[in-house]
């Protein structure tokens, strides 16, 4: 990845829940821009699903395509779900053509492993540089951090014996851990969270699942809060709540590392 400035044009989705949702239809309209009906053609990338059955990633990959079809999206959805998937280069030939991206939900894991183990992830950038809109859902947000995380076991009960381990994430936001569905989670896991991070400043963004956060050119610098919750920022000890509309302050939450 560069350090280079985000170029203008650039849109990144981050949705704190399913981005699916018919609330959130206008901040997807908004990424879209002028673009008419049927001029976007969009790619899922279903790699956080990989663990799951066969018939569950079917579903998941039917109501996306379902509901970027009713937006007027043209999209297909690509193959990754392995690391030889992410080896092949006609996914890479498919990625330099997508007109957007879009990552559902799934295990933070796989999606960080299958992402960095071809050039997957570089060829998401280098659209993305060039003014590709980048749209990411739930559990997916926590991959784009500096740090990540994921549950040790797949299925817990109880939600206060949640365990997690922490890696580093694709780097999209640096300095930050990013932490959807945050209207969900409970103090305990908050706890657990912090003593599992690795030491040193780092900045952990919540965002609930009526919330996305945006990083829109065409409407101004900086990330902001679309949707219809708000958005918490915390560091070490302080805590920053930003409302639908509010822009965060870059030496909170800084540019997309593009």
């Amino acid at each position: 990845m560069s350090t280079q400035p985000t170029p203008q044009g650039a849109a990144i989705l981050l949705f704190g829940g399913e981005g699916l949702r018919p609330e959130m239809t206008g901040v997807w309209r908004e990424a879209l821009g002028d673009h008419a009906p049927g001029q976007v053609e969009a790619v899922l990338i279903p790699a956080g699903l990989a663990g799951d059955k066969a018939s569950k990633q079917e579903y998941r990959i039917g109501v996306a395509l379902g509901f970027l079809d009713a937006l007027g999206v043209k999209a297909q959805a690509v193959s990754l779900t392995s690391v030889e998937d992410a080896t092949d280069p006609a996914l890479l030939a498919t990625l330099s053509r997508a007109g957007l991206f879009y990552l559902p939900g799934g295990s933070v894991s796989s999606l960080v492993t299958l992402l960095n183990a071809g050039r997957a992830w570089a060829a998401i950038l280098a659209r993305a540089l060039q003014g590709v809109p980048l749209v990411v859902s739930g559990g997916a947000c926590v991959a784009l951090g500096e740090v990540a995380f994921s549950p040790v076991r797949s299925a817990v009960p109880d939600p206060e014996t949640l365990a997690f381990s922490a890696f580093r994430g694709l780097g999209l936001i640096p300095g930050c851990l990013l932490l959807p569905y945050f209207d969900q989670l409970a103090p305990a896991v908050l706890d657990h969270l912090r003593s599992v991070i690795p030491p040193g400043p780092l900045t952990m963004v919540g965002v609930p699942g009526l919330a996305a956060l945006c990083w829109l050119d065409q409407a101004g610098p900086g990330w902001q809060v679309r949707g219809e919750a708000s958005v918490v920022v915390m560091r070490e000890q302080e805590e920053w709540t930003f409302a639908p509309g509010d822009t965060l302050p870059s030496v909170l939450v800084p540019a997309p590392l593009l």
